[in-house]
């Protein structure tokens, strides 16, 4: 299944410590790691996941992952652990167009304006525990937003807004924006692999990601 891939990604990075936490329907999941029970949105899954962490853990970095990355992998992992900053509360990957597509040629995907590029984000990313939970109104409405380049946008105000409509937004003004809004410290993690960008929402999706693997499998 697209969960057991990602989990082998994890457990084959070697970097992965302490629990792996799946939040999901108990009684339907049998997959090898602690399995807490869903919430209604998926803001709610972060922190149900995350309460799981002892005090000590809830110290360090988690990392959050969706279960549909079926190209996760343990190098890809790994990339965003060492080109982590550490001082960051919130570390995102984001990807251009271009080296998205060295990889993943012609495959569905949707891009923003930034920086005089297209930009597209990864949906693995690392996180200090507390911060979700201090934050889960404002994660709550980028969650309902995160399908529509314009909402998400609005949810940064007038000024990201403006840039972003004009094609002037930066990626720096982007992490200062988040940082601002967040109250801690947010920051990007560029050229990062498509791997941690490559779900699967869609059928087309789906079906692009069956021949990619049919294609290119055997030298994976």
């Amino acid at each position: 299944t697209l969960l057991d891939r990602v989990l082998k990604a994890l457990w084959e990075s070697g970097r992965v410590q302490g629990p792996v936490v799946v939040v999901g329907p108990v009684a339907e999941l049998d997959v090898g790691a602690t399995v807490v029970e869903e919430g209604e949105t998926g803001p709610q899954n972060m922190v149900r996941g995350l309460q799981t962490l002892s005090p000590t853990q809830q110290k360090g970095w988690a990392l959050l992952c969706t279960c549909d990355l079926p190209l996760l992998s343990g190098e890809s992992v790994n990339w965003l652990l060492d080109n982590a900053p550490e001082e960051a509360d919130i570390v995102f990957p984001i990807i251009t167009r271009q080296e998205y597509d060295a990889v993943l040629p012609g495959s569905p995907n949707t891009y923003a304006p930034v920086d005089g590029q297209e930009y597209t984000g990864g949906s693995i990313f690392l996180v200090r525990p507390a911060v979700i939970a201090q934050n889960l109104p404002l994660i709550e409405q980028v969650f309902a937003a995160r399908k529509g380049l314009v909402p998400m946008a609005r949810l940064g105000g007038i000024g990201l807004l403006w840039r972003f409509l004009t094609r002037t937004l930066t990626v720096e003004y982007v992490e200062q924006r988040a940082s601002q809004l967040t109250g801690c410290r947010c920051r990007a993690a560029r050229h990062a692999p498509p791997q941690l960008a490559a779900d699967v929402d869609t059928m087309e999706d789906y079906q692009y990601v069956c021949q990619w693997l049919t294609d290119r499998g055997p030298r994976l």
